[in-house]
């Protein structure tokens, strides 16, 4: 019974001594992190607007209301028959309808153009009213991501619930480059398979142990895609994401899993998200960062 007791205080204390780390500056840092999670997911370029993922199929794809289209777009947002997408190579050039007021990047769009080619620095982004949407190409399949900024989703979407704060789950790693990157096979939800450019390896400890994890690269920022064993049962069942500063060289790297979150699928149907690799396995509960959103 003493050494329970003994135990029980020694837990309590240890727990007491993370939380005096929380500096409030800290705390603050994190709550601004949420809010822009969350302006993000509901914004212009969220997750939560996407209305369609259509795979381009054949050489030349019509898109439109009607359901006599390849690509429906949803009913009472335009015409019947908006165009058409035509693979060409490489390459997926866009036809647009006469009258049918569909704009390319801000601009009226005119009979045949150019709507997706390997060298683009940008994605080219066509409207519709409420209606977005772009060209995407993941492996060697071009599909059309469509986003409904009118989407009833957007009213829905309430908070996403957290882990309390736990200074214990921010740690050092250190960050070794490879040289040159390695690529190294991802598959995603759909069970496509593509090469990521990881640039080197982090390694920290964790609960008294230690671990390596292997980075990709998204936006200049190091990402780090994990699972452990609330995935499936706490947080989302695909694991969750993590993004860490990109350094050039060898060098310490903060990595804070007060702010993993969920991938842009526990949002939508309509997302490509990668899994993590078996390499980035923690084999215990990451009680830190986001849970499980809604029922997925």
């Amino acid at each position: 019974m003493k050494a329970a007791f003994s135990l029980t205080l020694l837990l309590a204390l240890f727990a007491c001594n993370n939380q005096s780390k929380i500096t409030e500056e800290y705390r603050s840092s994190v709550e601004d992190w949420k809010t822009a999670r969350l302006k993000a997911l509901v914004g212009e370029n969220g997750y939560v607007n996407l209305a369609g993922l259509f795979w381009l199929e054949n050489d030349t794809t019509t898109f439109g209301a009607s359901d006599d289209n390849t690509i429906k777009f949803p009913s009472g947002k335009g015409p019947d028959f908006l165009g058409s997408f035509v693979l060409k190579n490489d390459s997926v050039w866009i036809i647009s309808n006469e009258n049918s007021g569909v704009e390319m990047n801000g601009h009226p769009l005119t009979n045949e153009s150019l709507a997706y080619s390997e060298d683009m620095e940008n994605p080219i982004e066509f409207s519709l009213g409420s209606l977005i949407w772009i060209v995407i190409k993941r492996g060697d399949q071009f599909g059309v991501r469509l986003r409904d900024l009118e989407h009833p989703n957007l009213s829905n979407m309430d908070a996403i619930e957290f882990y309390p704060l736990d200074a214990a789950y921010k740690v050092i790693a250190d960050y070794e480059p490879y040289d040159p990157p390695k690529m190294m096979k991802t598959t995603n939800v759909l069970g496509q398979t593509y090469d990521a450019k990881i640039p080197g390896f982090l390694t920290f400890e964790l609960k008294g142990k230690s671990y390596r994890i292997e980075p990709n690269i998204d936006e200049g920022q190091l990402h780090i895609r994990f699972r452990d064993e609330t995935t499936g049962e706490e947080t989302y069942g695909l694991g969750r994401y993590l993004k860490a500063e990109m350094p050039s060289t060898k060098a310490k790297v903060v990595v804070d899993f007060n702010k993993a979150y969920n991938p842009p699928c526990a949002f939508t149907e309509f997302a490509t998200c990668p899994l993590p690799p078996k390499e980035n396995t923690i084999d215990f509960k990451v009680e830190a960062g986001e849970r499980v959103y809604g029922e997925h």
